[in-house]
């Protein structure tokens, strides 16, 4: 006699990277690091929009002035 097999997993750990490329504009002093204080933006952004979808976990790996 065998020993029963337990059921398949109905869900299994994936991940996927994603590379997005975004256009911001906005007004700012002529003097001011603007890639600077739109990355740190873009971060919370991202932070506060994965509180949609709690399912997922979002890590910011890297954040870049395109050409960098």
């Amino acid at each position: 006699m065998s020993t029963p097999q337990p059921p398949p997993p109905t869900k299994m750990r994936k991940a996927i990277q994603i590379r997005v490329t975004l256009w911001i504009e906005g007004e700012d002093e002529p003097a001011h690091n603007f890639a600077a204080s739109t990355i740190q933006a873009v971060r919370e952004i991202i932070a506060a929009g994965s509180s949609s979808h709690p399912e997922l976990k979002v890590t910011v790996k890297k954040v870049s002035e395109a050409g960098s």
